[in-house]
């Protein structure tokens, strides 16, 4: 199981919150993330796996998840719906203003307790006001920290005015059957999906296409292959691009010198770190950092 970072999710590095249409034609594996998402289901059927249990999945449900909650998503056939990305920080700031904080509860809580997953079923009403609302902000995305702070709130009172009369679904416990899924709980093929867990999970090795092929019992050519079957990137372009997005959310949400963010991701040569760092988000690792931070 891999673990998603907002760097991965959010458009650059000033973005707090961030959303998007979303369509599964197959399943998705399990993963974890360390910012809390919402998605509201705007077609198909399915069913949300997570810690608590199960989720039913059909239009209208809408679904929140708190930092570090692992999920994934069984479909049949097709599964459409809107996330929301909202980083800890955003989360952090709502929490920390006193009013805030009491007016969005319990959406606020959910939202930001670790390892939370939620499902509640909306009015069609409800749900077409919320994914006109969802619908913006994947759209037009606020630049600024006073936008997108605003488009928050907006938000929160929206789903608070809901939160009342939305009907709970209530969790079904992982049968058997469904942890022994295997290679069909999948969002990618299966030799891509145990590469992406492996890169993830282990980003700082000095990966070499022969090496990840050989830890996967593959031919590096296979390999290739599969990855731009499911992702249009090779192995190595993933790797790298992983490693600018995970080096950026360290800068951002750490103390540790751009040499030390460097490491931790695999690139242990600083100058080597700062050029593809840079050809990645366009700018210095030391420029990032004082960006973020202003």
């Amino acid at each position: 199981m891999f673990t998603l970072s907002d760097a991965e999710v959010l458009p650059g590095h000033s973005a707090l919150m961030a959303a998007e249409h979303i369509a599964l034609h197959r399943e998705m594996c399990a993963h974890t993330h360390d910012f809390a998402e919402l998605a509201l289901i705007t077609h198909g059927t399915g069913e949300h796996f997570t810690e608590t249990g199960v989720h039913p999945l059909r239009p209208r449900t809408l679904v929140l998840l708190g930092p570090d909650s692992w999920h994934s998503y069984g479909t049949s056939p097709d599964l459409h719906f809107t996330n929301l990305y909202l980083t800890t920080e955003l989360l952090g700031m709502a929490a920390a203003h006193p009013m805030l904080a009491t007016t969005m509860q319990p959406v606020l809580g959910a939202l930001a307790t670790r390892g939370s997953a939620l499902a509640r079923e909306l009015t069609a009403p409800q749900a077409t006001a919320l994914q006109h609302t969802l619908t913006r902000i994947a759209e037009r995305p606020q630049p600024t920290l006073l936008g997108q702070l605003s488009e928050f709130i907006a938000l929160m009172d929206q789903l608070i005015r809901f939160w009342g009369t939305a009907a709970t679904i209530a969790t079904a416990p992982i049968a058997h059957e469904h942890a022994e899924l295997g290679g069909d709980m999948l969002r990618y093929s299966t030799r891509v999906s145990h590469a992406v867990s492996l890169l993830h999970d282990q980003l700082d090795q000095p990966w070499t296409l022969a090496r990840l092929s050989s830890a996967l019992n593959t031919s590096a050519s296979q390999l290739t292959r599969a990855f731009r079957a499911d992702l249009q990137l090779g192995p190595m372009s993933y790797l790298q691009r992983l490693r600018a997005e995970r080096m950026a959310y360290l800068l951002r949400t750490t103390q540790l010198t751009v040499s030390a963010a460097g490491r931790a991701v695999g690139w242990h040569d600083p100058g080597y770190a700062s050029r593809r760092f840079s050809a990645h988000w366009g700018t210095s690792p030391v420029s990032y950092r004082q960006r973020v931070h202003v």
